[in-house]
């Protein structure tokens, strides 16, 4: 039974990396990324989205068990609310030569109440969730003594919206102890599909988030099912 639960967990994320790392010609913009003192990344926006009168907190999404041990994992998960939040996934064009650099990076950053175009951050906590190349932590991660400036015109264009941001932040290290400073910033254009607000955005009322659980790990279970029985379909 262990193994099984190994298995689903191992081919979920094997297939995340592999979906985010196929050839994709969708680019919506440049982003600039710098972890502690390291040279600076250059990535695109693979995918951009703005989320409208949500609500955004980390939840367990997936559970593995065993007689020995209890791996629980957790990921960024929306429910109804007042906040807006933009939501980037982040990819690099080349395989990084060292392989502990993430190529990919799923970013979520709140943007408050009321935003309205603007928002100029002072020494905000728990605002940023980061997922270096989709890994999901066995911890509930929080940023803190973000600074910067996140700008994003509202005014609906043909093709949607544009902004900009130049952002620091704290992030918990994935890799060790500690605390690791990021420094973002970029250009970004969010198509018209891709500005999801209040009831269209499905996302479920504060309360009712066990259902959302249970669609998650459904979800990765399906998910793993699948690929497993391409895997392994005979020849």
């Amino acid at each position: 039974m262990r193994n099984f639960q190994m298995i689903i967990v191992a081919v979920c994320c094997m297939a995340a990396i592999q979906l985010w790392a196929a050839p994709d010609s969708t680019n919506f913009g440049q982003v600039t990324l710098q972890v502690n003192d390291a040279p600076a990344q250059t990535f695109r926006a693979k995918s951009s989205k703005l989320y409208r009168n949500v609500a955004i907190e980390f939840q367990d999404v997936l559970q593995v068990q065993s007689k020995s041990e209890n791996h629980q994992y957790y990921y960024a998960q929306f429910s109804e609310g007042e906040s807006s939040v933009l939501h980037l996934i982040i990819e690099s064009d080349s395989l990084p030569s060292d392989k502990m650099v993430p190529a990919n990076y799923d970013i979520y950053i709140d943007l408050g109440k009321n935003f309205a175009g603007t928002v100029d951050l002072a020494t905000r906590d728990s605002a940023v969730f980061v997922f270096p190349n989709g890994k999901f932590p066995e911890n509930e991660m929080y940023s803190s003594n973000q600074s910067g400036t996140i700008s994003i015109d509202v005014t609906e264009q043909a093709y949607g919206v544009s902004g900009a941001f130049n952002t620091t932040f704290n992030f918990p290290s994935m890799n060790a102890a500690g605390m690791d400073t990021y420094k973002l910033q970029g250009e970004l254009v969010i198509p018209n599909q891709n500005l999801i607000t209040g009831g269209k955005t499905g996302f479920l009322k504060p309360g009712m988030k066990r259902g959302q659980y249970t669609r998650n790990i459904l979800i990765a279970v399906g998910l793993a099912a699948a690929i497993t029985a391409l895997v392994f379909i005979p020849q």
